[in-house]
């Protein structure tokens, strides 16, 4: 175990944290997918930027290089195939495989201290893959990540961007990461629907959610619901999340 993943700590003290979103060439012409809003949340939150990815290489990688980060953040949607193939499809495209994100991470100049992998079944692994036996969190930990979270199994798309808004926030009050997981996962099975409201809609207002047509349905959603109802209580909507590194 080096010295940064036994030692480091998620969010930097005194400084506002650095982040950087993964994403495809072109943002889609109406912003109506919950991954871009966890984005453009990061962007409201830390220092941030968001660095394009083709099929072949990181756009102006060669040019500008890697910053110092603290937060590696990719959504999107991940799969294997029939075939066997593992790709992760950023938002805006491209669909690229694990294998070449791990070539993208190689050229970190510093491990960064939490990898935010919110994409479905990103903590798994296929033995059957040549060379991408470790799945991203695997990768990430490899690369001498010190903190990853990922996921197990398909999650959907609200319950992740709804644990991502409080895990976030957790981190921004100083929490350690380990128990900011804990508590995002804890708070969204528990929370009612009247909690759930009042805290979207102030998320909402941060990341101008009046054109994101996802989460103006959420909101409508969760007003059709009863007040003390417990709308993210079934295990299908967070055990998936998982916590794998330092505390």
């Amino acid at each position: 175990m080096s010295r940064r993943y036994a030692i480091a700590d998620a969010v930097p003290v005194g400084r506002t944290p650095r982040s950087i979103t993964l994403a495809g060439l072109s943002d889609p012409a109406e912003p109506a997918d919950l991954t871009q809003a966890e984005a453009r949340l990061l962007r409201a939150w830390t220092d941030h930027r968001t660095e394009r990815l083709t099929e072949d290489d990181l756009v102006g990688t060669a040019e500008t290089g890697w910053p110092d980060v603290d937060i590696l953040h990719a959504a999107g949607h991940s799969t294997v195939d029939p075939a066997g193939i593992a790709t992760l499809t950023l938002p805006g495209g491209p669909t690229v495989s694990l294998s070449r994100i791990r070539r993208v991470l190689g050229r970190l100049s510093a491990a960064p201290r939490l990898v935010l992998w919110s994409s479905c079944r990103t903590a798994l692994r296929d033995a059957r893959l040549p060379g991408e036996h470790l799945g991203l969190s695997g990768m990430s930990l490899e690369l001498d990540c010190a903190r990853v979270v990922a996921t197990s199994l398909p999650v959907p798309d609200v319950s992740a961007f709804l644990f991502t808004t409080r895990f976030l926030h957790q981190l921004r009050s100083g929490t350690p990461a380990g128990r900011a997981w804990q508590l995002a996962v804890r708070w969204l099975a528990d929370s009612t629907a009247e909690q759930i409201l009042p805290w979207l809609g102030e998320i909402g207002d941060m990341i101008g959610s009046g054109s994101d047509i996802e989460v103006v349905r959420l909101l409508a959603w969760l007003r059709t619901q009863r007040s003390d109802s417990q709308p993210f209580a079934s295990p299908v909507y967070w055990a998936q999340l998982c916590y794998i590194g330092a505390p």
